[in-house]
């Protein structure tokens, strides 16, 4: 049987088990989210044993040099020797200073960072409750420059969400966090400056949108920049005043909003053009964009939304001309908290 050491305790690993269940099982506090390799946040370190290859697939090649590895896909067979790496990157406490409620069901946050933090708009964090180092992954909504000792984030609350309903809850106002990050290659880079752009946001998923959108314009950015706010309900879509205003201070940024779920204007309806903020297009997102933007080629694109939504839109734009190393991407991912499914941005 292969054995796990992880603080001096000797952890057997189950056939079929992957090291972040074994470690679970055998009552370890190990941070994590998604268990499906992404938000990273499952991070370890083989000091001794080999580690398949499949464990390390999205890290860097120094990462992967030093026997890190992600424990939600590793599944070794040789014995393994672990060690924390949260070391690794930045780690800091975060403080929750204020929550405002967008729509009923989002909730922009703001946390003061102790110490030096440094990020990129677009980024995504992990923030770890300390009481039970229950973890969830956010997306960053503002940008560095303009808001250098803090970090805002968009949540959306679920009913049974455990995370998102305790931070946005009156009382965790002042909670203090552990803070993992930034990860994430979905941010903006200044050789963009003359590209057209597309971003494609679904309910809290214009949060990095919102802050590489803002990003590219201090940067003095001079080509187009389409931006698309998606939800299924008229609450997943916020912040349309701010965007508005960008919108008229710079004339190559061009803004809509949607609803997938949306009834139709009439029978049998086509898509109609955006009046206003507050009347929005009916229909799906990337059949409104490439109606808008048929030929993608040699754009840069941003997409943030639930995993579904986001392989669909990069299966779209791909065939639609983009190079797909040009489609820059961060999902949700969806998990059960009490019986009710909470997404996180």
């Amino acid at each position: 049987m292969i054995t796990l050491t992880y603080k001096k305790n000797k952890i057997p690993l189950q056939e079929g088990q992957s090291v972040l269940e074994a470690l679970l099982e055998g009552g370890q506090s190990i941070p994590y989210a998604c268990k499906q390799g992404v938000c990273q946040s499952c991070l370890l370190k083989a000091d001794q044993g080999d580690v398949p290859v499949v464990s390390q697939v999205g890290l860097k090649p120094t990462q992967q040099a030093q026997n890190y590895f992600l424990s939600c896909l590793c599944k070794p067979d040789n014995d393994l020797d672990l060690v924390d790496c949260h070391d690794l990157g930045s780690k800091a406490v975060a403080q929750l200073v204020s929550v405002t409620e967008l729509t009923p069901s989002v909730y922009a946050l703001s946390l003061t960072i102790q110490g030096d933090f440094t990020y990129k708009a677009g980024q995504y964090i992990n923030l770890i409750r300390p009481s039970d180092q229950l973890t969830r992954s956010y997306s960053i909504a503002s940008t560095q420059a303009m808001t250098i000792e803090t970090i805002d984030l968009h949540i959306k609350v679920f009913p049974g969400g455990e995370m998102s309903n305790w931070l946005c809850s009156p009382s965790s106002t002042g909670a203090e966090l552990s803070l993992m990050g930034p990860m994430g290659n979905c941010f903006y880079l200044p050789e963009f400056k003359e590209k057209k752009m597309l971003l494609l946001g679904y309910s809290t998923g214009l949060a990095p949108l919102y802050g590489i959108l803002r990003e590219a314009l201090s940067k003095g950015h001079t080509g187009d920049i389409h931006l698309y706010h998606w939800g299924t309900s008229p609450e997943d879509l916020y912040y349309q005043a701010e965007i508005l205003a960008l919108t008229k201070a710079h004339s190559n940024v061009f803004y809509k909003t949607g609803l997938e779920m949306a009834e139709p204007e009439g029978e049998g309806a086509p898509l109609t053009a955006q009046r206003s903020a507050e009347q929005c297009l009916s229909g799906e997102a990337c059949a409104v964009v490439k109606n808008d933007l048929p030929e993608l080629k040699d754009w840069k694109i941003f997409l943030c939304g639930s995993q579904d939504k986001v392989n669909k839109a990069r299966r779209v734009f791909y065939l639609a001309g983009a190079d797909l190393s040009d489609i820059y991407a961060d999902a949700f991912f969806t998990w059960q908290t009490s019986e009710v499914a909470e997404k996180v941005s």
